[in-house]
């Protein structure tokens, strides 16, 4: 859609128009009533006065706002420029002016046909501009409306991203905490199996290394016992029987006896752990395994 051009823009590019046969003679602002044309008001250009566009802009707007102040409705003028020795206008430009006044019953028309539709057509021409003033303001106050809802939602949006941020960074650090404290106890768990199985070989070594019996023999025995035992239960079926086969029943017998009640105190362990580990999930803490593996 072209631009609309104001007439200040028009009377400018009139009074330096190149294409124009000569410089500009004479602007001259006329009424039109249908296919007729009454001169309002004519500007003759000279020598002796400059002319600014916006002057003669305010000017010629001026005259046909005062023209038209009585009239209803919406009247059409033509403003029409002379250039060089022409005697006809080589440049029009026609505009309207509306005259807001409310009908106030003092417009007089006649009794013919004429003046009958004359005051049908006044009718009907105030009758749209009340329609228009209205849905313009209807328009304004939908225009506010969404611009504040908007507003509003946009505000609400933002609200809602910083609280779900504040939410995800609580989660965030309420795993690692989780983690944090879980991986603790692993590695006290692991600390403390260790120190328990130096501690079992403790009398061994120190009897060992100071050549005499340090602490009962038969505690030192213990632990070596527990120790064989313990790495026939890592093994497999084959080995432990081939082991046996070479012990020879004597010694097979209590050593496997042996074997059993400490896979007997192995498997309640574990049940134990697994039982203290169901508690941990129930109440919301992660073991460290499980969140290695990637269970909820």
């Amino acid at each position: 859609m072209a631009k609309r051009k104001s007439l200040d823009a028009w009377i400018n590019d009139a009074l330096v128009d190149p294409d124009k046969d000569g410089k500009i003679t004479m602007m001259s602002l006329v009424h039109m009533v249908a296919a007729q044309q009454q001169e309002i008001h004519c500007v003759k250009f000279g020598s002796d006065k400059t002319w600014e566009a916006s002057k003669l802009a305010e000017l010629f707007r001026g005259k046909a706002e005062a023209f038209a102040q009585d009239l209803p409705g919406t009247q059409m003028f033509m403003l029409m420029a002379w250039y060089g020795t022409s005697t006809e206008p080589q440049s029009k430009q026609p505009f309207s002016v509306s005259v807001a006044a409310e009908p106030n019953g003092l417009y007089t028309e006649a009794p013919t046909e004429q003046g009958k539709l004359q005051m049908k057509m006044r009718w009907e021409e105030t009758h749209l501009t009340q329609i228009f003033r209205r849905q313009q303001v209807l328009d304004d106050y939908t225009l506010r409306l969404i611009e504040h809802q908007s507003k509003m939602l946009a505000e609400a949006q933002n609200e809602n991203r910083d609280a779900f941020n504040i939410v995800k960074e609580m989660m965030r650090e309420k795993i690692t905490d989780d983690h944090t404290r879980a991986m603790e106890r692993l590695t006290y768990e692991r600390s403390s199996t260790e120190r328990k199985q130096l501690l079992k070989f403790a009398p061994a070594l120190a009897n060992t290394v100071f050549g005499r019996e340090i602490f009962p023999q038969s505690t030192a025995d213990t632990a070596l016992v527990e120790a064989v035992a313990e790495a026939l239960m890592q093994a497999d079926d084959k080995a432990v029987i081939q082991i046996a086969a070479m012990l020879g029943p004597t010694v097979a017998g209590p050593l496997m006896n042996r074997l059993q009640q400490i896979a007997a105190e192995k498997a309640a362990d574990k049940k134990e752990r697994e039982a203290l580990a169901k508690t941990d999930h129930a109440n919301g803490k992660m073991r460290p395994e499980d969140d290695a593996a990637g269970e909820a």
